[in-house]
């Protein structure tokens, strides 16, 4: 008989039996033999539900309830805080909208943080200069209700005990742009908006191209009390005065060069030169506005004249529409009261951690300055500098002369002066028995008439 070939594919279902020598018949049989014996074998049932797994336990550590802090215990008194900070990083002073983004805000959070306030309302929080967004401050005051360590029931004649030192506490948990500088008792009435009797700005700007002598001129017409409606943002809702009284306006170089080691440093238009303005208080944006004139001035494009028309609300009762200075040189230098709160460390070494972090800022401006008067030693290196001494190129007032058509085609704008310009409807006041007094505005333009503060608010910028 031939055989057949043996099924590769039997030897691998059948597992280790070897059927190759098996005959046909062998083969019949023995799968009859395979049948029968499955047949025999009871029928599986179904299939069940696979065995439930035991979850692994997880070992959480359990987290503890952070106590609340009982101010029942403690006693309360009113203080000052003498600030300082860089207003480039927050949305101005005040807190709006529950917008902690604020200078205001972030002290706030700093006073919860370190349970030295009851509550936000509780606090009683008034501020000295209130002030915009880019607008910073070295000596801005705010007055604050605070816990304190005298004992509860302490009467006023009472020695002092061992105060908490609210400054280092404050500047421990402050952003770094904020500082708390000095600290100081004040009586419960004390009020750092209503209680100051002057304010003091300052705003840097390059010396460039700017005649000096013509601004002086210009700037001692401010000296005084004016009507400065034509030198402010206005909203008539919210004043009844646009009349101030400044005491001072100086303007004056600032005490070394902008690039004291650089090779340009012999080129005086690289001077700091700063305004220096003193007065009880301020219209919103009266400072920017007057600088922007001032500007004009010292580029030959305005007369000194100019700021004494301009504060003749009779001859000119509508202003004139022109830009706004930036808010980033200006500073709010100092609030002064009669008699000045006793700052507590006056006179004492300072905190050492409030000066390395102020050391550090002045080490990175430093290192920027030094980066910036390299480039510009390269690029005044190529060409003959007045090609890069453009009149309008260090400060906001040139945005009145220059454009970018008139950088590319290498043609000045042509100027029109403050007087032959489109002016804003006249401004009606609001008197305090009429409230039903409305103001016609203006069309706006980049100075838009926005708003003001109150007569004895120091709110300007």
């Amino acid at each position: 008989r031939e055989r057949r070939a043996p099924d590769r594919s039997m030897e691998s279902e059948a597992g280790a039996e070897d059927v190759s020598a098996l005959s046909r018949e062998e083969l019949i049989e023995r799968v009859v033999a395979l049948r029968r014996e499955l047949g025999a074998r009871p029928a599986a049932g179904p299939r069940g539900p696979p065995p439930a797994v035991k979850p692994a336990v997880k070992f959480v550590k359990a987290v503890k309830r952070k106590r609340e802090f009982d101010f029942s215990k403690y006693a309360e008194r009113q203080i000052a805080l003498k600030i300082s900070y860089d207003g480039r990083t927050y949305d101005g002073l005040a807190r709006l909208d529950g917008n902690d983004n604020t200078v205001e805000g972030q002290l706030l959070v700093a006073l919860e943080k370190t349970c030295l306030i009851r509550g936000r309302l509780e606090c009683k929080l008034s501020k000295a200069g209130r002030t915009d967004k880019g607008v910073s401050s070295s000596g801005n005051v705010v007055a604050v209700l605070v816990r304190t360590n005298r004992p509860l029931g302490t009467s006023k004649g009472a020695p002092d005990v061992e105060e908490i030192d609210y400054a280092t506490r404050l500047n421990a948990v402050l952003p770094s742009q904020i500082r708390v500088l000095r600290w100081a008792p004040v009586d419960e009435r004390f009020s750092a908006r209503f209680s100051a009797k002057h304010r003091v700005y300052r705003y840097f700007f390059l010396k460039g191209t700017l005649d000096l002598e013509l601004m002086r001129q210009a700037a001692s017409a401010f000296v005084g009390t004016h009507d400065f409606r034509n030198f402010c943002k206005a909203d008539v809702e919210h004043v009844l005065s646009f009349e101030r009284t400044l005491h001072s306006f100086g303007v004056s170089p600032v005490a070394g060069h902008f690039a004291q080691d650089a090779e340009c440093c012999a080129d005086p238009r690289l001077q700091l030169c700063a305004f220096t303005i003193k007065g009880r208080a301020f219209l919103w944006h009266q400072v920017r506005c007057m600088v922007a004139v001032l500007f004009l001035v010292g580029q030959g494009f305005e007369s000194p004249e100019v700021v004494a028309k301009l504060l003749d609300i009779e001859a000119e009762p509508c202003k004139p529409q022109y830009a706004l200075a930036s808010d980033m040189p200006l500073v709010l230098h100092e609030i002064g009261y009669e008699p000045q709160p006793a700052w507590q460390g006056e006179g004492e070494a300072p905190q050492a951690r409030l000066v390395a972090s102020t050391l550090k800022a002045y080490g990175d401006a430093a290192i920027h300055q030094a980066f910036n008067q390299t480039l510009l030693g390269a690029i005044t290196g190529m060409m003959p500098s007045e090609q890069w001494w453009p009149g309008s190129w260090h400060h906001p007032g040139g945005l009145e002369v220059t454009s970018n058509a008139s950088l590319a085609t290498g043609r000045p704008h042509r100027y029109v002066p403050l007087l032959q310009r489109a002016r804003n409807h006249p401004l009606k006041l609001r008197s305090p028995t009429d409230a039903t007094q409305t103001v016609a505005r203006g069309r706006a333009d980049a100075c838009m008439v926005v708003g003001l503060v109150d007569d004895d608010d120091a709110g300007d910028e």
